[in-house]
């Protein structure tokens, strides 16, 4: 019986090693953002193993890659590395929302975002400029776009739910219209159930006036 464990641990490490032989982690770093993530050592386009993304540093998106799927629970935050909810690939459910009891989350829960909530913001925010005809008339303030998300999770629509200037709100629209088609939502549920729902990003205009 001694003998048969001892050969079995050691099977266990020889699979570790060889399991560690055909992978490698990459690190990317775009702006903000960096990457770490590991990948087969025969084939770095496809991630396999722990995945995780920092903006400015700190955790906001950490999980697991499978044949480049992601797969069991995943972790998301907002900045400054605030928790904003948990996911579970395999189950595609919410594991855990921030501020919200464990058991009231199956039956009712908002539209999220699949991954941190900065990145769709920051797509808007480096695409948008400050509207030159906005400046001259000194017109700043709040603009929120709001996503049209349907019960698989995908956007069909969006328009402008808080609007402040005509120029402002065209420029918002311009830039929604180049969002990526491969955007995934959790849709918004009550009573369990999917919902059509909406996603809100709010984007603030300011001027830096000198005197």
């Amino acid at each position: 019986m001694r003998v048969i464990l001892i050969l079995f641990c050691g099977l266990l490490s020889f699979i570790t090693v060889s399991k560690a032989q055909q992978q490698k982690q990459i690190t990317k770093v775009d702006g903000l953002f960096k990457q770490v993530y590991w990948v087969e050592k025969n084939d770095t386009s496809i991630k396999q193993g722990r995945y995780i993304l920092y903006y400015k540093g700190r955790v906001v998106e950490r999980g697991v890659y499978e044949k480049n799927a992601q797969v069991g629970g995943w972790q998301f935050f907002s900045f400054d590395n605030i928790f904003e909810f948990a996911y579970d690939f395999d189950t595609k459910k919410i594991l855990k929302l921030s501020g919200e009891e464990g058991k009231n989350i199956h039956i009712q829960s908002p539209c999220l975002f699949l991954g941190t909530p900065i990145l769709p913001y920051m797509f808007i925010v480096k695409k948008l400029a400050y509207p030159v005809k906005a400046k001259d008339l000194e017109v700043s303030g709040r603009v929120v776009l709001t996503l049209r998300v349907n019960k698989k999770g995908k956007v069909y629509g969006y328009y402008i739910s808080e609007k402040m200037h005509p120029i402002l709100d065209k420029a918002v629209m311009q830039v929604a219209g180049q969002m990526p088609d491969s955007w995934s939502f959790v849709p918004a549920t009550k009573n369990g159930k999917y919902l059509d729902s909406e996603y809100h990003i709010a984007i603030e205009f300011e001027l830096n006036i000198i005197p």
